[in-house]
């Protein structure tokens, strides 16, 4: 019998890749890589043998951690996987000021994203990003936005929000060099997060930008690419000229999976973040990521789904 596997998810304490068996995730935490335990672990949690059971956020020191225990895949086959070859090609040229860094400011409060970018859509300039990356706003409002909630309308985070700063994440102290804000977050119906990983189809936000913002926008690629091509996750490092390159392993309507050519160099915290085709066009928008057998996988929000997605501005 074939055991549970969690192939997107490690261990907070012991740090084992992926957890095997029930995996507890914790509810009160921000959505993020630090929030899950291996059942071992738990175990010596509910000992009372470990004092800090994921990643430490102001919620958990208000309110405590609060586990929700999770069932695995029993059917992954890997070997497509890992055997689909790649193609050393040219980086494809980024602009300046198409990645920043959102944060988001409810009232006398503000949280920090991940990566969102610019695109153009339909005469729009928008920035896209992760819906995850909002899950501290989404907690501290106590908004479930997850697809156990019939009635969510997508309108309710964006009544909360009331501005949304953009900053040049390129930058080394990027704190300091503020592009421009953006004053209207649009309302996505159908956008949710909580899918069993590696479904990501639902974990989209968007925003308007006015013209006055200092960024420039990328476009959207017409469908995805396909098993066997190349494309590249942007994000801030400068030591891999911002990018790193990855080939497509598996595409559906809910997600697209590629495995980067290396397994250095990946940082922590790219939700949100755009991926690239050769022609610099954006074909998705990062997920997650894993390492497994020496290898590091990412999932993503394909474009076909971001562009259904984006039918609400037609």
């Amino acid at each position: 019998m074939q055991q549970e596997i969690h192939f997107w998810q490690h261990c907070f304490n012991c740090k084992v890749s992926p957890i095997v068996g029930t995996r507890y995730q914790c509810q009160t935490c921000p959505a993020g890589p630090n929030i899950d335990l291996c059942q071992r672990c738990y175990a010596l949690y509910k000992q009372g043998k470990i004092s800090e059971a994921c990643h430490t956020s102001d919620q958990v020191k208000l309110r405590g951690n609060d586990f929700k225990a999770y069932h695995g895949e029993r059917n992954i086959n890997l070997q497509q996987w890992q055997e689909t070859p790649v193609n050393q090609l040219v980086t494809p040229e980024l602009f300046d000021n198409f990645l920043v860094r959102l944060e988001f400011k409810s009232g006398f409060n503000s949280a920090f994203g991940g990566y969102g970018f610019v695109v153009n859509h339909n005469q729009h300039t928008l920035v896209l990003t992760a819906l995850h990356v909002l899950d501290e706003v989404l907690k501290a409002h106590e908004i479930d936005a997850s697809s156990n909630n019939l009635a969510y309308t997508g309108a309710e985070l964006p009544s909360v929000i009331d501005s949304t700063v953009l900053y040049d994440v390129m930058k080394e102290r990027w704190m300091f060099h503020e592009l421009g804000v953006s004053n209207q977050m649009i309302a996505l119906k159908n956008a949710r997060i909580g899918e069993l990983e590696p479904i990501s189809f639902k974990d989209i936000s968007a925003f308007h930008i006015s013209e006055d913002v200092q960024v420039k926008a990328a476009c959207l690629a017409e469908s995805s690419p396909e098993v066997g091509e190349s494309v590249w996750l942007v994000a801030n490092m400068p030591e891999y000229q911002n990018t790193r390159q990855a080939v497509v392993v598996e595409k559906s309507d809910k997600s697209l999976i590629f495995r980067y050519n290396q397994k250095e160099g990946i940082p922590i915290g790219c939700s949100g973040a755009p991926i690239i085709n050769k022609l610099g066009q954006v074909v998705a928008i990062n997920i997650g990521t894993t390492t497994n057998a020496d290898q590091r996988y990412g999932h993503s929000n394909p474009v076909e789904s971001i562009r259904e997605h984006l039918t609400v501005l037609s």
